[in-house]
């Protein structure tokens, strides 16, 4: 299926009209832009070679807002648009999508710029899982006497070059038995790099057998029963009251 992953500033969807022209786009709103997108890229979608990688309203004209704004009703909001980041058959795309009605594509153009767009979570996630099950990588760990079930891998770009094709991401593990902090018990001298695009191992490298460090002293939750330093005071209005000075008026912090 089409993974989607929405980088929005917002926990929760407001299923309510908006009240404002830079109000964070609707859960309803998100479904009519994931439809047309999928109807304009039946192809692509059929197949799963497209991936969001970026989606939220685009800001309206200064005029435009000021306008709603200088008028006593503010019944008229001014047309809401979304901004929408795809990767599509190995293309990175920008679409602008129309909300008006049940939704339209207002524009569609190649992204001609350098670089590629953010890793999304599943981009990452499935790097670390085709990395972990890449039977290379599972002797490499048999050998050094590590459990896979406590291996935690993570992935990193390379770096861009000016490259023209190919994602590729690094996966560097750590190890988790013992600790919560599997960064300080890094796997070091194995390597595996992935094509994103192609969705496979493009390189593996197992250099040198380096001991991973001890799980002591490497915990670094706290212990039951202590009180956590953040208790939240910089909001309040003193240290004895429990009232917040801020309020959230819809999106509105005052």
């Amino acid at each position: 299926f089409i993974i989607i992953v929405f980088f929005l500033f917002f926990f929760f969807f407001p299923a309510e009209p908006q009240d404002h022209p830079l109000d964070t786009l609707t859960q309803q709103e998100i479904t009519t832009i994931r439809s047309v997108i999928l109807a304009h890229f039946p192809d692509s979608a059929e197949t799963n070679n497209l991936t969001f990688h970026y989606v939220a309203l685009e800001d309206p004209s200064k005029s435009s807002v000021l306008s709603w704004k200088s008028d006593p009703g503010r019944r008229l909001l001014p047309p809401r648009r979304a901004a929408v980041t795809l990767r599509v058959d190995r293309t990175t795309r920008v679409v602008v999508v129309d909300l008006a009605g049940g939704g339209s594509v207002a524009s569609d153009e190649a992204y001609g710029g350098t670089g590629y767009p953010m890793l999304s979570v599943e981009e990452q996630e499935f790097a670390s899982r085709i990395a972990r099950g890449y039977p290379p990588f599972a002797a490499a760990m048999e050998r050094r006497g590590l459990k896979l079930e406590e291996i935690v891998c993570s992935s990193y770009t390379v770096g861009w070059y000016g490259e023209e094709e190919g994602r590729i991401v690094r996966v560097m593990c750590g190890y988790k038995e013992g600790t919560p902090n599997f960064y300080m018990r890094p796997i070091e001298g194995v390597t595996v790099t992935v094509d994103l695009d192609e969705r496979r191992i493009v390189g593996f490298k197992d250099r040198v057998t380096v001991p991973v460090p001890k799980a002591e002293g490497t915990d670094y939750t706290e212990p039951a029963g202590r009180k956590s330093h953040g208790d939240g005071r910089a909001l309040r209005q003193d240290s004895h009251s429990d009232r917040p000075n801020f309020s959230l008026d819809g999106h509105v912090l005052r």
